[in-house]
């Protein structure tokens, strides 16, 4: 009998700085946490879902919720305009635990539209989290 894995789900509304992709990436490597960061288009919101043993997660929840700075605005490398972030966040819609996620390593992916997002959730039998990510801010 498998064991119910811990989970949490995060919404958030952009997510261009590629400094903040980087943490998140490294830091859900580190904690050894699996699980998806899926967004719509390149300056489209998303949804972060992450699965792993509970005290990764919280650790993890501690990084996206309070340590990143969502808001501070960053400087774009190629256009060297600075990218306005103002009212850029990161909350935590879900947790619990489930047992039939079948996430690899964290993996990002930049989708098309909402129907792109949700099939890429249906391949890991995470599709519902679709309503966590259509929760309206």
């Amino acid at each position: 009998k498998r064991q119910n894995i811990y989970c949490q789900v995060f919404r958030f509304k952009k997510l261009t700085n590629p400094k903040i992709r980087y943490k998140i990436k490294m830091n859900a490597s580190q904690l050894g946490l699996k699980g998806t960061c899926l967004r719509i288009g390149d300056q489209g919101s998303g949804i972060i879902i992450i699965v792993g043993k509970e005290k990764s997660c919280r650790f993890f929840n501690k990084l996206v919720t309070k340590r990143i700075k969502w808001d501070e605005n960053y400087e774009d490398r190629d256009t060297k305009t600075v990218a306005d972030m103002t009212g850029n966040y990161c909350k935590q819609v879900w947790e619990g635990y489930s047992n039939d996620l079948k996430f690899p390593n964290l993996f990002m992916k930049v989708c098309e539209d909402e129907s792109d997002l949700l099939h890429t959730l249906q391949q890991f039998n995470a599709q519902s989290f679709i309503s966590a990510f259509k929760q309206s801010s």
